[in-house]
This record gives C-alpha cells, structure tokens and sequence, in this order.
C-alpha cells in the first residue's frame, strides 16, 4: 500500500524539476540598414537659406572687418544629371562618386576668381626681389669691409652695412612666410573647389560648364535609387537620389501586439524565414522591445515596435524583406 504514495511523491518531484514549457511567439517584420542615410542633389534646403540671410545680416550690421571671409551663398541653382555611375546592390566606399553632374560657369565665378593664383604670382616675384636685394648687400658688405680693412671705410659704413643686411633678412623670411602661408591656403581651397566642382580644364571652360559629383560620405551598400533621376535631367531643387547604408547587420523592425511583446525579453533568440528564400533559415536576437505605442485609442489593441539584429555576412539578404520571426520564450513569468 505504501508504493502508490511513493509513486506520486516521485512523479510530483519530476514535475517539480522539469522546465517550463516553452511558448512559441511569431509575428512579421521587414529588414532595415541601421545607419543607412538618403543623400539628395547639392541645392540647399529652406532652411540653409534662413541660416545664411540670418548670418548676412548680422554681418552686415557688424564693422566691417578686412580680415573677415565674405559668406558663400548656398547653391540654388540648376544642375544636369551627366552618369549615375552606381547600381542597387554595389558595395561603395567613402568618398567614391556615385553620381556625376554639371552646372553652369556662372555658379563657381566667385570660386574661380578665389581660386586665382594672381596673388601667389605676386608673393613669389617678391620673394626673389627680396633674395636678390639681400644678395647685393651681402656683396655691398663684403666690398665695405675689404676697403674697411685698408683703412678706406670707417665702422659706421661697417654698422649701417650690417644693419640693411639684417632688414632685409626680416623682410625677406616674413615674405617667405606669407608666401607658405598663402600657397597653403590656396592648396586647401583648391582642394576643396575639386571636391565639389572637379578639376578645371580649358575644355571645360569653352562649355562653360562644370562638372560636380555626388560622392559617397561613409562605406556601404546602395539601398535604392530614385528612378526618376536619369542623365539628362535637369534639377533645380533639393531632389532624393539614393539610399546607402550598411546591410552587415540588417536590422528587423515588428509590431508585436500588447499580449505577447509582454513576454519578449532583450537577448531573445529567434529564428527567421523569408518566403523568397524558401528552407532557410536565419539566426537573430531580440535587441530592443519598445515600451510605447503609437496606438492612442483606448478602443483598440496596441502594438509595440520590436527590433531583433540579424547577422548577414553573405549579403544574401536586403532591405525591405519581410521574414517570419519565431521566439521562444518560456511559459512562465518573466522578470
């Protein structure tokens, strides 16, 4: 009679000692670059517009200082699309030209004009005026004290002789100083001038036309480009043309309704599928668990956004798939 009891006693202590049962939650949700970035064409926006008046304005309310660097106004004109060079899906690098584009001389005639080398021509020809001038009094000197020596000069002419040699030291290195200092700022603007404008050449000059490129800013993938943006289009406005952003990991973005995102935890395992890669399957963790809705009627169920990384060292996967995601979590409250 005493084995029935006992039987129990055991069967309720493996109970006690098995896990919970796990519960399995599924829901949709699509792909997104995290950090993936639009870049649009060089017009500036309406608010760069109100930034620069705003700037103008307190400037010219200011004492006019000679020093001070007159203001670039921000680009509003148009620009003629010449080569998209990039498609969806290629890997790009910083700074690599992605879409390259022309615009009228009369944008950069202010640029060009600063890009002249007309003051550095000046620098340079005082410079050798200025060696020239401290050569002939070194020699001036050396005469000076050949006749000193013979008792023909006294050591005042010896003094003053020194004394020029030593001005016309100081003036020669302060030229040479403005002239490093102004070779290296023109170096830094022409920099800059290619960057945005690309080289200048006489043939671009009788078309009176400069040619620009939209360049990549960080490493990635193109997500998208703007179908609209094709070569021989000409732009006037602020214009998307593509979408870059890195896919290594894809991040997935869900709404999971209020009854089961309560049972979702950070460090959540999940599995993946995607009906356009059918019998795969992929690895991903729950990386963040949204604690409010967008949803504000009390008559309806919210729903919360959910994001779980997914590795994908492949690229075998894109932005925008919408994948089946699986959790198991266990059947028990969770702290």
């Amino acid at each position: 009679m005493l084995i029935r009891p006992l039987v129990y006693a055991a069967l309720a202590a493996l109970l006690l000692a098995a896990p919970a049962a796990a519960e399995t939650i599924t829901f949709q949700g699509k792909t997104f670059s995290p950090n993936g970035y639009d870049l649009g064409t060089p017009h500036a926006s309406p608010a760069d517009i109100a930034a620069f008046e705003a700037e103008a304005k307190a400037q010219s309310a200011k004492k006019k200082d000679d020093e001070e660097q007159p203001l670039v106004r921000p680009f509003t004109g148009t620009i003629k699309i010449l080569k998209i060079l990039v498609n969806i899906g290629d890997m790009v690098v910083p700074e690599q030209p992605l879409i390259e584009y022309s615009l009228p001389l009369s944008v950069v005639e202010s640029e060009l004009h600063r890009l002249s080398r007309y003051d550095l021509r000046m620098l340079d020809t005082q410079v050798e005026r200025l060696q020239i001038s401290l050569d002939k009094r070194n020699a001036d000197y050396k005469e000076i004290r050949m006749r000193a020596e013979r008792g023909l000069a006294s050591e005042q002419e010896m003094t003053d002789a020194r004394r020029e040699i030593e001005l016309s030291r100081m003036k020669l290195e302060m030229y040479r100083q403005l002239y490093k200092a102004e070779k290296d700022q023109h170096q830094a603007f022409e920099d800059i001038f290619t960057s945005k404008f690309g080289k200048v050449n006489p043939q671009t000059q009788k078309r009176l036309t400069f040619t620009g490129k939209i360049q990549a800013p960080d490493a990635g993938v193109v997500l998208a480009v703007n179908p609209a943006i094709v070569p021989g289009m000409e732009i006037g406005k602020p214009t998307y043309v593509m979408r870059i952003g890195p896919i290594d990991p894809l991040i997935i973005r869900a709404l999971v309704h209020e009854s089961l995102v309560v049972k979702l935890r950070e460090g959540d395992k999940a599995k993946v599928r995607f009906d356009v890669l059918p019998g795969k399957t992929f690895d991903a963790v729950m990386s963040r668990v949204g604690i409010s809705s967008a949803q504000s009627d009390p008559q309806f169920p919210s729903h919360y956004e959910v994001q779980l990384t997914l590795p994908n060292p492949d690229k075998s996967l894109r932005e925008g798939m919408r994948g089946n995601v699986t959790v198991e979590v266990p059947d028990a409250p969770r702290s």
